[in-house]
């Protein structure tokens, strides 16, 4: 019974852990930095194209679809074919153009430090 206790608690880390990984992307996205909507759309379609090219869903919303693109590559990249390579490299240089917005409008000032 102690045992079925503590998986029963590592599971639930875990999944606070996943929660708030995704939680941090969405709150970046939306309250600390500014990204050229051109870029975000452009990063968001290859994202979304990614995802529907494995059968993945997607949620049209940028930061829950980069990090449905990231849970995609840290668990099942063996999926990809040579279309879904060709589209994760043309999203690897989108994501790169924006996270040079992320760097260069990140606001420190806006972070709330007690969360």
């Amino acid at each position: 019974m102690n045992e079925d206790a503590d998986n029963l608690f590592d599971k639930r880390e875990e999944l606070n852990d996943i929660a708030s990984e995704k939680n941090r992307i969405k709150w970046l996205f939306s309250n600390y930095v500014n990204i050229r909507t051109d870029e975000k759309n452009a990063l968001s379609h290859a994202c979304v194209e990614l995802l529907n090219s494995c059968g993945k869903r997607s949620s049209q919303k940028v930061a829950e679809d980069l990090y449905q693109v990231r849970c995609l590559l840290v668990h099942k990249l063996y999926i990809l074919n040579d279309a879904g390579r060709v589209i994760l490299q043309r999203l690897n240089h989108l994501f790169l153009d924006v996270l040079i917005d992320i760097i260069l409008s990140f606001d420190a000032s806006r972070v709330d430090m007690e969360s």
